[in-house]
């Protein structure tokens, strides 16, 4: 899982910062622009996508609700489909 994880973060720019056992930890940078850090828990049976930290993505909590520039979304979609299914 591990490995799926890091190549298909790596196919599309994703960027290893931390790892420790279960955990792996990606950063995107769009030219400099933007850039947004995921925490990618996983173990055997599958793995699970967090938000960490973004800049200049407008992340925002209002109401209770999170809130974030749409092309997250898109990035993270990405991600998922370059990492495969469970």
């Amino acid at each position: 899982m591990r490995d799926r994880i890091v190549a298909g973060g790596q196919a599309l720019g994703w960027a290893v910062i931390r790892e420790e056992q279960g955990l792996v930890e990606l950063r995107y940078d769009k030219q400099g622009k933007h850039q947004v850090t995921v925490a990618v828990r996983y173990d055997p049976s599958g793995y699970k996508i967090d938000y960490v930290d973004s800049f200049n993505l407008n992340y925002a909590v209002q109401s209770g609700v999170r809130k974030i520039h749409p092309n997250y979304n898109r990035w993270i979609l990405n991600l998922i489909k370059y990492i495969g299914p469970v």
